[in-house]
């Protein structure tokens, strides 16, 4: 015999969400990237191109895709003119593993910054 189940009505709301949001266009990676912009901003990270960075502008400056010999990165985290951290922007619904780096990928991004780029010197910190 077959029970009938009752649904809260937030229960019914997530559910409706979710479909709803699985039924939109995943992000392009520029929309991701414009996201990325956007919650760097909010949590106090001034964000910058290469074309007119400045390390000196806030504690936390984040410096969109700079050049190193391991490739492109699409943001460099710098603090106190010290760089700490890598972030890769992806298309919404990429598949992340074939493109997550193991620690020694971040440690190549760092240390193979072109010399182009401005920025080698400055990278020459631990990760």
């Amino acid at each position: 015999m077959r029970q009938d189940r009752t649904v809260s009505a937030a229960d019914r709301d997530a559910l409706i969400e979710r479909a709803q949001k699985a039924a939109t266009e995943p992000l392009t990676e520029l929309e991701v990237r414009e996201r990325v912009d956007a919650m760097l901003t909010a949590a106090g990270w001034v964000v910058q191109n290469l074309a007119n960075v400045n390390l000196y502008a806030a504690t936390g400056v984040a410096v969109r895709e700079v050049a190193t010999d391991a490739g492109l990165a699409d943001y460099l985290l710098w603090v106190d003119r010290k760089l700490v951290g890598v972030i890769e922007a992806k298309r919404e619904g990429k598949i992340l593993s074939p493109v997550e780096r193991p620690v020694r990928e971040v440690r190549r991004r760092v240390d193979g910054l072109a010399a182009d780029s401005g920025l080698a010197d400055a990278a020459a910190v631990p990760l």
